[in-house]
């Protein structure tokens, strides 16, 4: 059986845009996020350390694609990554669900702006990401 990181490198395709890669974290994050919920109603702690520590994973990924040479945005969104991760480490179902709807509101915001987003990096105003790239950042 392929790892992980092996099947998404043999499904991620040249043609991703970084906005794409972007909203597929977020997805993810909050797959995760969802996963935490039933864990923590199921009193399952095993589960529930497993997604901490995938969900922790999948933030790392967001905080590395920040730029501090960019100016307060970047240092903005770090701030509220750690805010998140704060919810979740705290395991109460309120700052579970709190950190759920950002990262949901986060994701249907890039969502909203995608389509110019896909254009400005085809016309190489937003520079592209090659494969590996893709897959490093991502996986």
């Amino acid at each position: 059986m392929a790892s992980p990181y092996q099947a998404y490198r043999d499904q991620v395709t040249s043609d991703w845009s970084r906005i794409d890669m972007l909203i597929a974290l977020f997805d993810k994050a909050i797959e995760v996020l969802d996963k935490l919920l039933l864990a923590r109603d199921d009193n399952d702690e095993i589960q529930y350390q497993q997604q901490t520590l995938f969900f922790m994973q999948v933030m790392l990924h967001f905080r590395t694609g920040l730029n501090p040479e960019y100016g307060e945005l970047p240092l903005q969104m770090l701030r509220l990554y750690e805010y998140i991760e704060h919810s979740v480490a705290t395991r109460d179902t309120e700052q579970l669900q709190s950190a759920r709807t950002i990262l949901s509101d986060l994701r249907d915001s890039y969502n909203s702006i995608r389509d110019k987003a896909t254009e400005l990096e085809k016309h190489g105003e937003i520079p592209s990401l090659s494969h590996q790239q893709l897959c490093d950042k991502t996986a």
